[in-house]
């Protein structure tokens, strides 16, 4: 039961982490007007993206791993906003369509890349590899 509720608030967090990812990524996109509508214009394309992704890629499975679920999350997400974009508001150009889909990848498998390296220096206290006939 323990386990089950840890994983949830392990997915749920990194669900929040990928969203809090895109929007920063919204926030550094110039092109809307500027407050909170400005924002919401960005950003929602991307996490409806996000949502669709973590669907597709069934991320809460494995939602850190950084060669599978992130990156098949990144592509989803990528490719689904920028179709949301193009419908809604005008055409993609190419040039923002790769500058985009690149700056989405680092925010998505950015935090994944820096908390992989985290847990494996500081991760679960592994036991010394000793010999039997030290142990006591």
């Amino acid at each position: 039961m323990a386990t089950r509720r840890r994983r949830r608030s392990v997915a749920f967090a990194c669900l929040a982490l990928d969203a809090l990812a895109l929007a920063l990524f919204s926030l550094s996109l110039r092109e809307r007007p500027e407050g909170a509508e400005g924002f919401l214009a960005s950003a929602w394309p991307y996490l409806a993206g996000l949502l669709l992704a973590w669907l597709v890629a069934r991320a809460w499975r494995a939602p850190r791993a950084l060669a599978w679920t992130g990156i098949r999350v990144w592509i989803i997400t990528a490719a689904v906003a920028l179709v949301l974009r193009s419908i809604v508001y005008e055409p993609v150009e190419s040039g923002y369509a790769i500058l985009s889909a690149v700056a989405v990848g680092v925010f998505l498998l950015g935090w994944r890349g820096i908390a992989f390296v985290l847990v494996a220096l500081f991760g679960r206290a592994r036991e010394p590899v000793v010999d039997a006939k030290y142990r006591r």
